[in-house]
């Protein structure tokens, strides 16, 4: 019983050790973070879960000595991003946590190539529509306003009748080929409502458009027939 003991025992310290070496042997290609690493592994090169340390620090998944998918990488100053990784770069959905002078600072929205590009978008919902070919959002900008342009073929529609607009906040405004709400309080609920002719200009229908925007911004709906 004893031997059997001793056994297991130099088995498991054996399984440590090499568990080590194989940890050891494998590599983060990642300069900052590459000096040494714990976790999953595959051909000599990080891969899966684990966690990296060098003159930065990040844990988190890995892809062929990479820091890819979901991971935290801190900075050696204290600073610290969390969200999504590609090849070594912050690309996706994330937030970077900072110091300034007045206080922790959180940057949270969509990277692309380790750069800044905005916040993550909250894509309206249409609840209603009736007679409309296509439709299209775009935020393009921060603020508290929308506008709204009804095409047919390419231009303006200008045989539209008994245009109606209903929006649950906000203050009806014209501009050029837009009707617009500002100072609106989101999320807003947006019912249109006209009569057109179709394209061919045979036969005149009624349509209804209804939408809500919740995301906070300056945005451009468009209503195709």
């Amino acid at each position: 019983m004893k031997f059997l003991k001793n056994s297991l025992n130099v088995i498991f310290i054996l399984l440590i050790f090499n568990a080590a070496a194989f940890t050891q042997d494998c590599k983060v290609l990642l300069k900052d973070i590459s000096e040494s690493y714990t976790g999953d592994c595959k051909k000599g090169l990080a891969h899966g879960n684990g966690k990296a340390i060098g003159k930065d620090t990040y844990d988190g998944q890995f892809r062929k000595g990479y820091p890819q998918g979901l991971g935290t990488y801190t900075w050696a100053d204290g600073q610290y991003y969390t969200g999504k990784w590609r090849q070594g770069q912050r690309n996706g959905e994330g937030t970077l946590y900072y110091k300034t002078e007045y206080g922790d600072t959180a940057l949270a929205g969509i990277w692309d190539k380790d750069e800044y590009i905005g916040i993550k978008v909250e894509k309206p919902v249409v609840q209603y529509k009736v007679s409309v070919d296509s439709y299209s959002f775009d935020r393009v900008g921060d603020g508290n306003r929308y506008l709204i342009s009804i095409m047919m073929n390419g231009v303006s529609n200008s045989s539209i009748e008994d245009l109606h607009i209903i929006s649950t906040s906000g203050t009806q405004f014209a501009m050029g080929k837009y009707i617009g709400f500002e100072t609106v309080t989101f999320p807003v609920i947006c019912k249109v409502s006209y009569k057109t002719w179709n394209k061919l200009r045979t036969s005149k229908h009624d349509v209804i458009f209804e939408f809500e925007i919740k995301q906070e911004g300056n945005w451009k709906v468009t209503i195709v027939n």
